[in-house]
């Protein structure tokens, strides 16, 4: 399988790569420049291999951070330094991620990357290659290398992370939206079709919705087709039990059709907030009956009232 991953950031794909992964299951990479919250974005562990442009130009400059390297130093990471390095390739046993990305805030968040993640074991095997080529054993970093270029002075530090810039408004529940539909709400099974499909899509669904963050958690149901035409992209809802729970509002962000009644529904939840009211009279005076089965629509001007709710600690 080859994927494209274009304008929105790849690093939560593979930080969550990285952090599945086996202890057992030894990661590549060759990254050139290593920011100062690396160790975050790309969470290598005991026995990694990193290569970067560990030289102290790039050290001077602030292109590498040398706290960085001590911090995967001190974490068991077998790091090399080579200066001439300007490629970026992270390898797991089976999949490998070639493309332009930085290990940074500003790749994470700001700049437009282009990656290819690819599982073909022929192009897999020659990154792989390509990182051990270029951890040569004289070029290894101990512990002397580490205390030296920690000494060196920073002349250009790394911009400060940028604020986010995907929707804000998903880090709290709104004050108010034009429609919010109640929903009848049950816990039920998710087919093995629909089960596959949230398998395959939750990485991507992530990392192009948040854009590198996490302002909200994304959760993913099995709708019938009963629900279909009543639910667009970037519309709110609640879901009601008919033991008189409200739960909090969900944005929609996807539906993926899977079969001719089956569908994934992918939405975002704030994660401030209450995440239910208990209040059958409430239900019954917004004009909710979870035996009629049928969706409710309130228009902004009662939507106000019902989100403050759950906005209230």
């Amino acid at each position: 399988m080859d994927r494209f991953h274009g304008e929105k950031s790849v690093w939560p794909i593979i930080r969550d790569r990285i952090k599945r992964s086996k202890k057992s299951q030894q990661i590549f990479a060759a990254i050139a420049y290593i920011g100062s919250d690396a160790t975050k974005i790309m969470p290598l562990r005991r026995g990694d291999i990193l290569v970067c442009n560990a030289s102290d130009a790039a050290i001077k400059q602030g292109s590498t951070s040398a706290a960085a390297l001590k911090s995967f130093f001190s974490r068991g990471v077998r790091i090399f330094n080579e200066p001439r390095l300007h490629g970026k390739v992270v390898v797991f046993p089976k999949r490998a991620f070639v493309g332009s990305a930085n290990v940074s805030s500003r790749s994470r968040d700001v700049l437009l990357e282009a990656v290819i993640e690819t599982s073909n074991p022929g192009l897999v095997n020659s990154s792989r290659r390509f990182v051990e080529r270029n951890a040569q054993a004289m070029s290894r970093l101990d512990h002397e290398d580490i205390a030296r270029i920690l000494k060196i002075r920073v002349k250009r530090t790394e911009p400060p992370p940028p604020q986010p810039s995907a929707p804000l408004h998903l880090m709290q529940i709104p004050k108010r939206v034009p429609l919010l539909k109640l929903l009848p709400n049950e816990i039920d099974f998710c087919s093995v079709a629909v089960e596959n499909e949230i398998r395959n899509q939750r990485e991507s669904i992530r990392a192009n919705f948040f854009n590198g963050g996490q302002r909200a958690s994304i959760e993913a149901e099995d709708w019938s087709s009963d629900w279909w035409d009543e639910f667009q992209p970037d519309m709110w809802y609640v879901g009601v039990t008919k033991f008189g729970r409200i739960y909090k509002p969900r944005k929609i962000i996807k539906l993926s059709k899977v079969t001719k009644r089956n569908a994934v529904v992918w939405m975002a939840k704030p994660r401030d907030g209450k995440n239910f009211i208990k209040d059958p009279a409430l239900l019954s005076n917004l004009g909710f009956d979870y035996e009629a089965d049928k969706i409710v629509v309130l228009r902004e001007e009662r939507t106000e009232a019902l989100l403050k709710l759950f906005r209230e600690k």
